[in-house]
């Protein structure tokens, strides 16, 4: 696998994570999403589990890919649940 292949690999997770993030409406929606992302079994550990079939010279920029593609993630989560939060704190004094 190479840089071009890492890179779309990324991008193409974290555009699929985005429209699924979009599409969930609700707090169990969101929590499915973190679970599916985030979570021990989700998509960022099968991507984490790649490194060790890689050839050694590649395990370095791939791992330091996936590491920000999960601090993308994690961080519009984390957007994503404050807005909601915040959302149910309004709607509840109104």
């Amino acid at each position: 696998m190479n840089t071009d292949e890492i890179r779309t690999l990324m991008d193409e997770t974290a555009a699929e994570a985005r429209r699924a993030l979009d599409d969930a409406a609700g707090p169990d929606a969101l929590e499915a999403w973190r679970v599916a992302y985030l979570g021990r079994k989700g998509r960022l550990s099968s991507l984490t589990g790649m490194i060790p079939s890689l050839p050694p010279e590649r395990r370095k920029d791939f791992g330091a890919a996936v590491n920000a593609l999960k601090n993308l993630l994690t961080g519009l989560f984390d957007e994503r649940t404050k807005s909601a939060g915040s959302r149910a704190k309004s709607e509840n004094l109104s």
